[in-house]
């Protein structure tokens, strides 16, 4: 059967309701000869008759009625399909992006800023969970963007900047020293240490290279968030090696001073993010790694370092 055309099922379905061809015609603004012409195709197509000659005009037949009901259906259904369409194209596109704790607060909040004047029509939804839980969701598609603080070898990742570590002590309490401290500065003090569930490499490689060069710190290991300071009081620790974003957030009181000093392999000591993804098809994906990647506001500060060695190259956006 040759294509259907919704034109010619408008002229059946119009004949029918106005039980006239040439007032069918003249409501669709089309000469009758041609009305006429397009019904006879029609009936052709189906090879039955669809329309009757009446006393006053044309009826449907049974088949024809049959026909009219789902014609009907279908001009209707493209009557509404443009409005459909733009509220489609009008609703907002959204990001799921993954978030874990430390993230500096004026960097991303620059981020939000930049994708609202950049990319208008599209919204960040924000899932805020621990590294290895959002390797797991984006594996699973449930996240669009993840920062991590570890680089996971199953996904394409760009390195985004570190953060280094330094030493929060208690109000009150001596100082541990008026400038940078080395690993050596720390002998002897027992420290609380993050332990983070799961695969995330949390501060095991300040206490692994600790140990490389024998300094002898008491490590309290513990898994801590907003309750840090009890965490530290509880375990009579004499202060806390975290980030100087997480001891603002989360130990204002206290004094925090930096650790200036390298990993084993020669790295700065200190908690580093990257931005993994799963697919980068999709120029909006595209557009915010980009933005992530090329905001500097809120990363310029001696705690706080871009990093340039990225292990995948991102792709551009359009």
């Amino acid at each position: 059967m040759p294509e259907l055309e919704l034109r010619h099922l408008e002229y059946f379905c119009r004949s029918v309701e106005l039980g006239s061809i040439s007032r069918a015609a003249a409501a669709l603004q089309v000469s009758q000869p041609t009305m006429s012409r397009q019904l006879a195709r029609l009936r052709r197509q189906f090879g039955i008759d669809l329309l009757e000659r009446s006393a006053t005009g044309v009826v449907a037949t049974e088949a024809g009625r049959a026909l009219y009901e789902r014609a009907r259906d279908l001009l209707d259904e493209a009557d509404r399909l443009p409005a459909q369409v733009k509220a489609v194209a009008d609703r907002p596109q959204v990001i799921t992006l993954g978030l874990p704790s430390g993230i500096p607060r004026a960097w991303f909040s620059a981020v939000i800023r930049r994708v609202a004047n950049e990319l208008p029509r599209l919204r960040l939804e924000l899932v805020e969970e621990g590294t290895h839980i959002q390797r797991r969701l984006l594996q699973r598609a449930e996240l669009d963007i993840a920062l991590l603080h570890t680089a996971p070898p199953e996904s394409p990742t760009a390195a985004l900047f570190w953060q280094v570590y330094g030493v929060a002590t208690p109000p009150g309490t001596e100082r541990l020293g008026d400038g940078a401290l080395r690993l050596e500065d720390l002998t002897g003090l027992r420290l609380l240490t993050h332990v983070a569930t799961g695969t995330d490499t949390d501060d095991t490689l300040i206490r692994h290279t600790a140990r490389a060069r024998h300094i002898a710190v008491g490590w309290i290991p513990r898994a801590f968030t907003e309750n840090v300071a009890l965490v530290a009081l509880a375990s009579e620790a004499d202060g806390v090696v975290l980030t100087a974003e997480s001891a603002n957030h989360r130990l204002p009181n206290w004094v925090w001073t930096p650790l200036a000093d390298v990993d084993v392999s020669g790295d700065p000591l200190g908690v580093r993010t990257w931005v993994a993804w799963r697919d980068a098809s999709p120029s909006h994906v595209r557009n915010v790694i980009s933005i992530l990647r090329t905001t500097r506001k809120g990363l310029a500060s001696n705690e706080i370092q871009v990093q340039s060695a990225d292990r995948t190259p991102v792709p551009q956006p359009d």
